[in-house]
């Protein structure tokens, strides 16, 4: 059996006085798990109870622009990827036809093909994270696509020092292509480019003075400066020292989130 490896949230469906509440791996607070239980229509409410019932619990990923996390889906949607044994916690293989025919989204299947096929499709394709390939003796095995690790490079954890990297290097657009203009992770990334920026050009405007200046003025005005040795640097050598001496100090987190005064 294979099944796309869907890029989303994991969610869990948790009976609590008999109500139906769904919790991230984490949380029950999350906002995926708070849009998911917005999501929980009659059918779908319905068929988690009946399974529940079976001793059975189904599993499954939710996706959307807002929450991307490395691929970039254009829908939100709650999608079933797994049946379990409450008990045993063995999986139950063929789930999907009946779910789909009450309406339920689960995640595309592919006719059997051998795992050197989908390692050599998986160079190809370009929209979707991979593949998970179940054996006759219940032995799972993940494919990602060469697209999808490519792109987990860059959003798997987006960092700050990462960010600025980027900016001073003139790749940001390796992020901006690839997330999504709705995604929180966008959004982060546009903060802390802003936050960057800003403080790059104001002390860069500074030391374009700073260097104007005489030793002893230079020295009665920037001494106690938290920029001092920035601007020294500057003034001694050249204003194309500038880019260098940013970019040593936030190569690491700790001088990224120093440099952006952001609480660790």
């Amino acid at each position: 059996k294979a099944v796309e490896k869907i890029d989303g949230s994991l969610m869990q469906p948790v009976l609590i006085d008999g109500k139906i509440y769904f919790k991230t791996k984490l949380s029950f607070e999350a906002y995926q798990a708070k849009r998911a239980n917005e999501m929980l229509k009659k059918e779908l409410k319905n068929y988690i109870l009946e399974k529940f019932k079976k001793g059975k619990i189904p599993i499954f990923e939710y996706i959307s622009p807002k929450s991307q996390v490395v691929m970039d889906y254009k829908k939100e949607e709650l999608i079933l990827i797994q049946l379990r044994d409450l008990k045993t916690g063995e999986y139950v293989l063929n789930f999907e036809e009946e779910a789909e025919k009450r309406g339920i989204k689960c995640a595309k299947r592919y006719e059997i093909k051998s795992l050197d096929e989908f390692i050599k499709l998986a160079k190809e394709i370009k929209d979707i994270e991979g593949w998970v390939l179940i054996f006759e003796d219940m032995q799972f095995v993940k494919v990602k696509t060469d697209e999808y690790l490519k792109r987990h490079k860059l959003l798997g954890k987006i960092q700050p020092h990462e960010i600025i990297a980027a900016i001073l290097e003139k790749r940001e657009n390796e992020y901006k292509d690839i997330l999504n203009r709705e995604s929180e992770k966008y959004q982060y990334f546009k903060e802390i480019e802003k936050k960057f920026l800003d403080k790059y050009h104001l002390l860069k405007k500074e030391a374009k003075k700073a260097v104007k200046l005489s030793k002893k003025e230079f020295k009665k005005k920037y001494a106690t400066h938290p920029y001092y040795e920035l601007f020294a640097l500057c003034r001694n050598k050249s204003l194309e020292e500038f880019d260098g001496w940013i970019k040593k100090h936030t190569a690491r987190l700790k001088g990224a989130k120093k440099f952006l005064d952001l609480n660790e």
